[in-house]
């Protein structure tokens, strides 16, 4: 019996330390960054969330061991499961037997699982402390915190002096730059609140615009218009800080987002009335390209900038050249080197990287590829695959908005992550795919299960 309070305690522990995890997450490089410059300890302050990640492990290890049988029928024999242990182990092979620098390897070993570890663990948590660990109250943490992330970066572009962040400590030097603007021009100042830059905070804000938009969604169409108003300020705030950080990623990934949402949502009038819709698709996609045609040839120096990031005044090497240009190597290396080049030789981890460089390809599949090869990339996509079927599995047997927002977001960040090294951000990664795990295990059915 004592052992069984013990266990329960420890379990109990560890989702309290995962709550805290997801609320503070939000805030970590600004907490981190401001506290550890000027009272110290800021390397540790930076390793905070790692540690936090070990503890979580940690303490649901006695749950694991004591209910060894039910987490073998019901975790380890599920397919996502073994495709997260394949996927684990193969990096902590390549980590072992093809590193050419320690430091970088280690950081791309971290960025490349841990989000996977959360994943299967949150899950585990789920079923250990219910009451604690689920779905709404994951989603009220989020929701709250950011509207604060929203409410700060408008502060920060509206009130706050442009320098506000580098007074309180942020600098290259210290892991965090204080500002970001458009092609590094001063006119064109984009937030990014308590992120590291304005694309993750795009990003970011797509996983509580998703969750509220399906809310307000999911209420409109019962007839229901209670607290209609208040979901749909909150999201008109959320929506304009992510305006405000100018990420064209994080704005495709909202218009894939809304449109997957719709869709879901509205799946049986759609079906209904497919003809009518069809002809206003093509409609508004004709009035798109009119548009945008307009809006490409214009010689406006605000539309050149928000846009396309770069105008005739452009010193810097067009971003959009850039990111065709690291297209094109990433692929060729991929092909030279379909088994990997090894972990930490690509993405943001190879910052770090003293023997082969620093090496950006802007994009996480790519990044993928390159360090694990192609087979490594398809295992990772395919528990991509098999975690949004078994969320929309779990959609079919209970509509929730929280299920159907956390669809959403997911195809947003898919297109993000196809722009930018997202899923390496430990705020987004461990949010989403912290609350993907909860959504399953509250909500879904494993494979080991289904007949």
């Amino acid at each position: 019996m004592q052992k069984k309070k013990i266990i329960q305690l420890s379990s109990h522990a560890a989702a309290l330390v995962f709550l805290a995890l997801i609320a503070y997450l939000p805030f970590h490089i600004f907490l981190s960054t401001v506290i550890g410059v000027n009272v110290g300890g800021l390397e540790f302050l930076k390793a905070s969330k790692d540690i936090a990640v070990f503890l979580i492990v940690l303490l649901t290890l006695p749950y694991v061991i004591y209910n060894w049988a039910e987490i073998k029928k019901n975790v380890l024999k599920d397919k996502i499961t073994i495709l997260i242990i394949i996927y684990i182990t193969m990096s902590f092979v390549y980590f072992i037997v093809n590193h050419n620098d320690f430091d970088s390897s280690i950081l791309g070993l971290i960025y490349n699982t841990r989000f996977l570890i959360i994943f299967v663990f949150a899950g585990i948590l789920t079923r250990s402390d219910p009451g604690t660990v689920n779905s709404k109250i994951i989603t009220r943490i989020i929701i709250v915190s950011s509207l604060i992330v929203a409410i700060l970066g408008m502060l920060q572009y509206f009130i706050l002096p442009k320098d506000i962040l580098a007074q309180l400590g942020y600098s290259m030097k210290n892991g965090a730059l204080p500002s970001f603007y458009i092609d590094d021009k001063p006119d064109f100042f984009r937030i990014m609140s308590t992120m590291r830059d304005p694309n993750t905070l795009g990003s970011y804000l797509l996983i509580p615009i998703s969750l509220m938009a399906a809310k307000l969604l999911l209420e409109y169409r019962k007839k229901s218009h209670k607290k209609l108003g208040l979901l749909a300020g909150m999201l008109i705030i959320e929506i304009f800080a992510l305006a405000l950080a100018f990420s064209r990623s994080a704005v495709v990934g909202l218009i894939v987002s809304v449109f997957v949402l719709t869709t879901i949502v509205f799946e049986k009038a759609i079906r209904t009335n497919a003809k009518k819709i069809t002809i206003l698709g093509i409609s508004f996609m004709a009035i798109f390209i009119i548009a945008g045609s307009f809006v490409a040839q214009s010689n406006s120096r605000q539309i050149q900038n928000i846009i396309f990031h770069a105008d005739e005044q452009t010193v810097l090497r067009d971003p959009n050249e850039l990111r065709i240009d690291f297209l094109k190597r990433s692929v060729v290396k991929i092909y030279q080197k379909p088994l990997g080049s090894g972990l930490g030789t690509a993405g943001l981890a190879s910052m770090k990287n003293q023997t082969t460089g620093v090496y950006l390809t802007e994009n996480y599949y790519l990044q993928i590829g390159l360090e694990v090869g192609i087979l490594g990339l398809l295992i990772f996509i395919g528990i991509c695959f098999m975690v949004l079927k078994r969320l929309l599995s779990a959609w079919h047997l209970q509509r929730n908005y929280i299920i159907v927002g956390v669809i959403a977001s997911f195809a947003g960040l898919a297109v993000t992550n196809a722009l930018a090294h997202i899923w390496t951000n430990e705020t987004i990664a461990i949010i989403w795919w912290g609350l993907a795990a909860v959504c399953i295990a509250q909500y879904g059915q494993p494979d080991s299960l289904k007949k």
